[in-house]
Formats: C-alpha cells, sequence, structure tokens
C-alpha cells in the first residue's frame, strides 16, 4: 500500500533529543484538518516512535514526510543509516523495544525500506478504516503486562 498522491508536507529534524517533540507538534499542524481527526492521535504518536527511534538508534538527521491519497495518509520517517530496525522482545519493565509493535497495533499497514544510505519506515492510516481496538488491546496487555488479559 503506498499512499503518494498529495505531499501534506516534509520536514528535517537534526539527532537531537528535541526532534520528537518538534515532530510531534509538526505532525498535529499536518493533520489539523478535520478529516484527519480520527487519525490523529495514532499519527503523532507514531511519528513520535518512530523520530525517537532514528535519534536513538541511526544517530542521524530525520526526515518526515506525510502523503494524502485514497487509501488514507502515509507517514514517512527516514533516517540517513542503512540499517533496517529490528523487532525485539521488550522486558516488561523496559522502557524501550515497544516502537515496532505500537506500529503494528495502531497502523492499517506499514513496512521498511533500506538503501544505500538511508532507511524509511512508513505506516498508513485512515480515517475510513478504523483500527480493531480489540487488537490494539491485546497487543498493549501481551507486551507491558506479560500476556495479562488475554
Amino acid at each position: 500500500m503506498k499512499v503518494l498522491e498529495d505531499l501534506l508536507g516534509t520536514l528535517d529534524l537534526p539527532c537531537s533529543a528535541a526532534s520528537a517533540g518538534e515532530a510531534r507538534r509538526w505532525a498535529e499542524g499536518v493533520l489539523a484538518d478535520p478529516r484527519h481527526s480520527a487519525i490523529r492521535d495514532d499519527g503523532v504518536l507514531l511519528v513520535s516512535e518512530l523520530v525517537t527511534n532514528a535519534v536513538l538508534h541511526a544517530r542521524t538527521g530525520v526526515r518526515l514526510s506525510v502523503w494524502h491519497g485514497g487509501d488514507g495518509v502515509r507517514f514517512e520517517v527516514t533516517d540517513f543509516a542503512a540499517a533496517a530496525p529490528r523487532r525485539r522482545l521488550a522486558d516488561r519493565l523496559a522502557t524501550t523495544g515497544r516502537g515496532l509493535g505500537l506500529l503494528d497495533a495502531r497502523s492499517v499497514d506499514w513496512g521498511v525500506e533500506v538503501d544505500d544510505d538511508a532507511t524509511t519506515v512508513w505506516f498508513v492510516l485512515d480515517p475510513a478504516r478504523p483500527i480493531d481496538e480489540v487488537r490494539a488491546t491485546r497487543w498493549f496487555a501481551h507486551d507491558w503486562f506479560g500476556g495479562m488479559g488475554e
């Protein structure tokens, strides 16, 4: 699924702890249109998570791009290291290790594209296709509470 009809915006950020906050504020502005209200919270959360991961793990600047198309809204977070992120099983007390699980739980689709000098993690949110709350709740209970609630 590649939603690339209308570019809503692009933002370049430095490798800095402040970049996640800047990304959140920027995403809120990009998604301010009422037609995006159903996906605003998830969009802001996931953009923040991916920017944080890029700063922590790739240790490079980050480029955010947001596209609107017939299949929803596609968010792209690109860092400038050629290494794909790895999904980890997070210890229930760990403060990291849940980013790709969040993508899986809160997006319609997502993926990773790696080339010689950059890695892009993308995800799609669609206001017309709400995320299955049961799937999200099941993931949260399993990862955060060691399987309780399943």
